[in-house]
Order: C-alpha cells, then sequence, then structure tokens
C-alpha cells in the first residue's frame, strides 16, 4: 500500500511500467474517521449528530469501493478524505478508511493493498474528486481514463456537477451509490441547499467556512495545491487520454 504521511498527499510512486498499468480511479469519499472496532457501531467512529447510525453505510460505500476495484485490473483504489476531527487532530478519514479496510481483510480482496492509497486532504466533496485527481496523476504520471466514485447516493447529481465543473468528461465518470443516511428527509433538504451553493461557486463563503471548520490538525492543503481549489482543469490530456 503507498500511504503518504498524515496530511500530505501520497508521494511514492509505483515503478514505470507497474504505474502504466493503471487508468481507473475508483474513489471512496470520507465522512468520518473510524477509529477502531466494529464498523456497525456508532462508539467506532467520529460521528456528528447528524451522523447518527451513519458508520455502517461509510463501511458499505468503501466495501462498495473494494469491490468495483478488484474487479478490474487497472483500477486503483483511494480513499479520501482529511483530518476534520478535532478530537482526533492527527488521523484522516483517508488513512482511518484504508485502515478500516486492511481490519476487514479487505472484504476478501487482499491483493488491493498493494494498488491503493489515501488522500489525506481534502475536506469537502468538490476537494475529495479534485484531490483524488491530483493525487492519482502524482503516482501514476497521467490522469486516469475513467473515475468511478463509491458513496451516498443521493450525492451524485453534487459529483456530477463537481466533474463538470473541473472539465472531466462525464463520458468518463460513473457513480456508484449504496446506504440510506439515518434521516433521509433531512438529509434531501441538506443536499439540496449544499449543491445550490456549490452551484453558484465552489469557493463560496459558507463552503470556505465550512473547510476552515473541518481543518482538525490546522493544516493546509500541501504547497502547490492550494491554489488549486475552485479551479477549472482544462489540460488537454484529459481528452486525449
Amino acid at each position: 500500500m503507498h500511504r503518504g504521511a498524515q496530511g500530505q498527499l501520497t508521494t511514492i510512486r509505483p515503478d514505470v511500467g507497474e504505474a502504466a498499468n493503471y487508468d481507473h480511479l475508483v474513489l471512496v469519499p470520507g465522512h468520518a474517521v473510524w477509529i477502531g472496532g466494529s464498523p456497525e457501531e456508532d462508539s467506532s467512529w467520529t460521528l456528528a449528530p447528524y451522523q447518527a447510525g451513519e458508520g455502517r453505510a461509510f463501511a458499505e460505500h468503501l466495501r462498495a469501493g473494494v469491490e468495483q476495484a478488484a474487479a478490474d485490473p487497472r483500477a486503483w483504489l483511494m480513499a479520501s478524505g482529511g483530518c476534520t476531527r478535532r478530537e482526533h487532530p492527527d488521523r484522516s478519514e483517508a488513512h482511518s478508511y484504508l485502515e478500516l479496510a486492511a481490519d476487514q481483510g479487505w472484504f476478501g480482496h487482499g491483493a488491493l493493498a498493494e494498488r491503493s492509497s489515501a488522500e489525506p486532504c481534502a475536506r469537502d466533496s468538490y476537494e475529495n474528486l479534485l484531490l483524488s485527481l491530483l493525487a492519482f496523476r502524482e503516482l501514476h504520471g497521467r490522469w486516469p481514463r475513467r473515475v468511478t466514485v463509491s458513496g451516498w447516493g443521493f450525492k451524485a447529481p453534487r459529483f456530477n456537477d463537481h466533474a463538470e465543473a473541473l472539465g472531466w468528461p462525464l463520458a468518463r465518470f460513473h457513480y456508484r451509490g449504496s446506504g440510506t443516511p439515518g434521516d433521509p428527509p433531512a438529509a434531501a433538504r441538506a443536499e439540496r441547499a449544499t449543491r445550490a451553493l456549490f452551484r453558484t461557486s465552489h469557493n463560496a463563503p459558507g463552503l470556505v467556512d465550512k473547510r476552515r471548520a473541518r481543518r482538525g490538525s490546522g493544516r493546509y492543503l500541501p504547497l502547490g495545491l492550494t491554489h488549486c481549489s475552485g479551479r477549472r482543469l482544462t489540460e488537454p490530456e484529459f481528452d486525449r487520454e
């Protein structure tokens, strides 16, 4: 498994020959920090009050992502999420998800441990996608040919918006939703408001405030990436590769 230090993008690169084999990014966005124990139990997660009972769904997102990546030998699994919890300021969502996968025996796909990594800086869904794309390119020297995201089903339209905002071809973007939030009507209302805010601007004041609040360790994005949030990725490789 290729892991970077907490709070930093992974910098260990596979061998050139190996890197050329991977062209499918399977992304699992984090929603909380797993701190050990059964993923079925709330006490095993750092949950916000509105997330009560949702830890099992987070584990299901991870399991689905692992299975999607295991089914494609050219896929690379990436868990994404920063040190968002002040009670665990040096533990990223991303690393905790990979540790959970290892604890669960990689859900029967142990070989995937060698083609997975953490993106431990993202603070919201837009950064999940943006920084994971950049991390994949850093690792493998190229953009992925396609992207699959495993997460909440009701967030699919939001991630499609993010892909479009980044200039990522929607024909090469797939979202696989699973799980039901603890309070579906409240989740739907909150999602409509959040999506509207993102569609206004990916650097809207409300979003910037949320990102600041989720910087549990007080760390910023790695040098060279701080300018990326809210920018459209327009590199021609998106269309060529």
